[in-house]
């Protein structure tokens, strides 16, 4: 899978490798999101005093390494396992994976319109790594889903299979999530006075939209919404809040929403 415009990456980058083979003097590693083969030299295997490369890696597993050089006129690449934290493995497989989500989506495409997967990507995904090179272009894929995203500031005018693409993206990537938050105070000027009472009657009223309540001490309550969209989610939390002023007596008058981003979802591209 050649994710990435370039042929090599660059020195310092961290990037996911699999274990081709194992010798005497180090570890022969193809880079999985480049058109290249590296070596991990035996010393730059582990931080750890090992006996073998074998005692901790294995032919075909799949982690990440560090470049430490790195030719693009030869395509020779060298790394280091040792330079990497659990945190930076995780987080660069991790990574890996939602590209190959795309990755297979747009090769998929490409077999049903009888294109070439680079011409996608050079369409879609190597112009926005150029721009900013820590953007979640998983994330940019799921947002196609949103009703509310503006589709022309990511599938390009001029791109020839924008029908196929969102049909695509529709069937395979989920519907973006998103949340907003409000925490509200409610003095109960009804026969609802006893918390349990309030409480049980909120969560009834608000279960009916989607969103869910809790007390954080009274009078202080949380609303959470979701919706496929930041507009529903917002919705359904002010119809919930008004509804709960409504239930308690007191006046309802326009609140502010606490937003919190689309979360993030995971799917496997058949």
């Amino acid at each position: 899978m050649k994710f990435y415009a370039n042929r090599v990456p660059a020195s310092g980058e961290i990037v996911a490798v699999r274990v081709d083979d194992i010798n005497d003097y180090g570890v022969e590693v193809t880079l999985l999101e480049y058109d290249a083969k590296g070596m991990v030299m035996a010393a730059e295997v582990s931080r750890k005093r090992i006996r073998t490369v074998k005692e901790v890696l294995r032919i075909g597993q799949e982690t990440a390494a560090q470049v430490t050089t790195a030719n693009e006129e030869t395509g020779c690449v060298d790394l280091s396992i040792k330079l990497c934290t659990s945190e930076e493995i995780a987080t660069t497989l991790h990574q890996y994976h939602r590209h190959s989500v795309i990755f297979g989506l747009l090769n998929r495409l490409a077999e049903v319109t009888r294109t070439a997967v680079e011409a996608h990507l050079a369409a879609l995904v190597w112009p926005r790594l150029a721009e900013d090179g820590d953007v979640d272009i998983y994330d940019l894929f799921v947002s196609l889903n949103n009703p509310e995203c503006d589709v022309a500031t990511i599938i390009p005018p001029t791109y020839p299979q924008k029908k196929e693409l969102l049909e695509m993206v529709a069937a395979k990537l989920p519907t973006p999530t998103f949340t907003a938050t409000q925490t509200v105070k409610l003095v109960c000027m009804n026969s609802l006075n006893a918390p349990e009472l309030l409480t049980g009657a909120l969560n009834a009223a608000a279960t009916e939209r989607g969103v869910s309540v809790w007390v954080i001490a009274p009078p202080e309550y949380k609303f959470s919404a979701t919706g496929a969209s930041q507009g529903e989610a917002n919705g359904r939390l002010a119809e919930a809040i008004a509804a709960a002023k409504r239930l308690v007596g007191m006046p309802v008058t326009a609140t502010a929403v606490a937003v919190k981003p689309a979360e993030r979802n995971e799917v496997i591209c058949d």
